[in-house]
This record gives C-alpha cells, structure tokens and sequence, in this order.
C-alpha cells in the first residue's frame, strides 16, 4: 500500500526548511558571526580561527544532527531556555548515611 499523497505534503510543510543541511536561521547566525569578526579584527588570525571552527566543525556537527531530526537544534534550544523548576541543592548539603545506618 502506497503512503498517501497528503500526508508527504504536510510532512514537506511541517519540516523546517533546510539550508547546506541546516536551519536556515542558523545559517544566518554563523554568517553573522563570521562576518562581525572579519569585519572587527580584519585579517587576523582570530577571525581565521573563528571561521575555520564555525565552518569545518560546528556547520557539519549541525548537519548530522539536523539529518536525522529537523527540529534538533530548536529542541536544544528551547531546552536550554527552559527555566530550571527544581533544585538539587538541599540534597547537597545533607549528612551523607553511613553504611552501617542503612542496613536494618
């Protein structure tokens, strides 16, 4: 049985349109950034640097995770933003329990 016609179109629709295997907003922030450096250091070894590490490293890792999932990079994103709802801290600073107390 032949998946239906409709659903390949809405799963065209809802697929985040991709640029050199990433996120078109993404493509942009590394433009940006690549372009500010050159801009503010000129032909320096920083902005060399910098360039080298956003293209031949950070663009293909994006890639491969963008390949297998669309939506990874804004799913990292938005969980990186999301507000932290609880804390570890009171376990921190309890009395750690000594063997001999949590055995019976």
């Amino acid at each position: 049985m032949e998946p239906l016609k409709e659903t390949a179109v809405i799963q065209a629709l809802l697929k985040p349109p991709l640029f050199f295997g990433v996120p078109r907003w993404f493509v942009t922030m590394e433009l940006v950034l690549v372009v500010s450096s050159w801009i503010g250091a000129r032909l320096h070894w920083s902005s060399v640097l910098l360039t080298i590490v956003v293209f031949l490293v950070v663009h293909p890792f994006v890639a491969w995770k963008s390949r297998e999932n669309p939506w990874a990079v804004s799913m990292f994103i938005a969980y990186m933003r999301r507000p932290v709802l609880y804390s570890n801290r009171p376990m921190l600073r309890a009395k750690p329990l000594r063997a001999y107390r949590a055995l019976p």
